[in-house]
């Protein structure tokens, strides 16, 4: 019986992730609200409803859209922290 390598099976769960509907009112996927917050960088889930529509509809995903926002803001503290890190300390 084959499993698959366990680095396929790592990607194709990536995948599946992505291409979940996570706003099902408007059918709109994890990786499109992505993008929109990748290419909008919009503050709030309002803002996120205005560029693709997620979270207009029931609200039952704005949970699942707030999540992707707070990633958001982590990913870039991180960016900046190891930025901060390498900077160069000018000598006294």
């Amino acid at each position: 019986m084959d499993f698959g390598h366990p680095q396929t099976l790592v990607e194709n769960q990536n995948h599946a992730d992505t291409c979940r509907t996570v706003c099902h009112c408007l059918n709109v996927t994890e990786h499109e609200i992505r993008a929109a917050i990748d290419e909008h960088d919009p503050q709030s889930i309002r803002g996120v409803s205005q560029v693709c529509g997620a979270g207009a509809g029931c609200m039952s995903c704005h949970r699942h859209i707030r999540r992707m926002l707070n990633e958001r803001v982590l990913y870039r503290r991180s960016q900046l922290v190891g930025d901060a890190d390498n900077a160069e300390t000018p000598c006294s």
